[in-house]
Formats: C-alpha cells, sequence, structure tokens
C-alpha cells in the first residue's frame, strides 16, 4: 500500500502527538553519570527529530500507558 493509497483508506485531518518511551542501550564506560547520559539523550532525540520530555506523571487514570 503507497502513501496515496493508505490516505484514502484511512483519512485524517486532525494530527496528535505519538508519546513513546525508548530505552536506548549505551556503553557505560562512556556515560558515567547523569550529566552524561542527559547530554547523550538530547543529541539522540536531536538527531532523530525527537522532543524529549522528561517529567514525572502523577499516578492518574489520564495517563494509563505510563509504567508505574
Amino acid at each position: 500500500m503507497n502513501q496515496a493509497d493508505f490516505q484514502a483508506a484511512y483519512p485524517t485531518t486532525a494530527i496528535k502527538p505519538l508519546y513513546l518511551l525508548i530505552k536506548v542501550d549505551v556503553d557505560a564506560d562512556v556515560i558515567r553519570s547523569n550529566t552524561d547520559a542527559n547530554f547523550y539523550a538530547e543529541k539522540h532525540c536531536d538527531k532523530h527529530e525527537y522532543a524529549l520530555v522528561d517529567f514525572y506523571y502523577p499516578d492518574d487514570e489520564q495517563y494509563p500507558y505510563i509504567a508505574k
């Protein structure tokens, strides 16, 4: 199915965000602190055009997909 066929089969006018929780394995000899990890995460997300969002969601049914 090409892009035109997909658009015809699943028309949409609204765009909404898709939130992903990802795990990235890194070299422990390179990433040794939270500062290193934060720097790596920012660079990784920029390279792959992600938006890094790092904050706590409360235990709220609005966010059932967040692991507790």
